[in-house]
């Protein structure tokens, strides 16, 4: 009787070509005729994955440390990100450490770090401002790096969302922003959103520039700046309208040849100096209508400028 031998485990089985045949509902003919497969049509079936696979490498990354997955936050700290004590040991980060967290859509942003037991060691919890300056949602990745070079600021200018302050008719400055940053050493970057909740309201405010530029800590000697028209909430929305990689469906062979013959150049020039040859100046992409070919545009378009 001709039999096959399994490995699944540490133990070794040895089934008959019946057993496994009737295990899975195929004869015996054609489970003889798959196991009979010459040395050569292995090969290539191994090559075809293989080809797959390298066609397509440079979307893939390898999971790396500061690489976490996004949860919804427990408290409503515009201000700062929670991890697990092991994960902030392991990136040799302290409670209170600024770090700038980077999404999908390459925005960035900055904040502070606080440890929480509770979380998951390669999760991160942030509310929902933090991630709305991400421009990202629970369940996806972002990467976390210290940022040890962030400066007090001289001043920063924030106006507020007009649809968040209709109806307020006292001083902002007073009632929401000074008791929002006094004493609270927080970082604020150049356009991102922040809430502050007082007097029975929730008021957004927009960074619009701060001194050093883009980024500082607001220390109790920073001017806080607010004169100016509040923000129209269309154009804040605007940005949310970004295109990446993950709004393109299908398609990876294409994306990653995209991607190599568009974004290599910039970011590593080096390799075609060392090489000897010239990097490619253009790209046409063809196909009938409703194929993705402007969403490929758009999508390089973004993630190039």
């Amino acid at each position: 009787m001709t039999s096959i031998s399994l490995l699944p485990t540490d133990s070794r089985k040895t089934l008959s070509v019946q057993t496994l045949s009737s295990f899975l509902s195929i004869s015996r003919y054609n489970l003889s005729f798959y196991i009979s497969l010459q040395k050569s049509d292995m090969a290539r079936l191994v090559y075809s994955t293989n080809e797959d696979k390298l066609a397509t490498a440079i979307l893939d990354q390898k999971k790396r440390p500061n690489h976490l997955l996004i949860e919804e936050s427990r408290n409503d700290d515009n201000s700062a990100v929670a991890l697990s004590q092991a994960k902030m040991n392991e990136l040799l980060l302290f409670r209170g450490d600024t770090v700038t967290l980077r999404g999908k859509k390459r925005r960035e942003t900055i904040c502070n770090v606080v440890p929480d037991d509770a979380c998951p060691n390669d999760h991160i919890r942030m509310n929902r401002v933090l991630r709305n300056n991400l421009r990202v949602r629970s369940g996806d990745i972002v990467s976390i790096q210290a940022c040890s070079d962030v400066k007090y600021g001289k001043r920063i200018h924030v106006l507020p969302i007009d649809d968040t302050v209709e109806g307020i008719t006292g001083n902002l400055f007073e009632v929401y922003l000074k008791p929002y940053f006094i004493d609270a050493y927080r970082p604020v970057k150049k356009d991102d959103v922040f809430i502050v909740r007082a007097a029975m309201r929730a008021v957004e405010f927009k960074v619009i520039e701060t001194e050093p530029s883009p980024y500082c800590i607001v220390a109790p000697d920073t001017l806080i700046l607010c004169e100016g028209d509040p923000i129209k909430r269309e154009e804040e929305n605007a940005p949310l309208n970004e295109i990446g990689y993950d709004d393109v469906g299908g398609l990876r062979t294409q994306l990653a040849q995209i991607k190599e013959i568009v974004e290599l150049p910039f970011r590593q020039p080096h390799l075609f100096k060392t090489i000897g040859i010239e990097p490619p100046h253009g790209i046409l992409l063809y196909g009938p209508p409703g194929t993705g070919c402007s969403l490929h545009f758009l999508t390089e378009d973004e993630k190039t400028k």
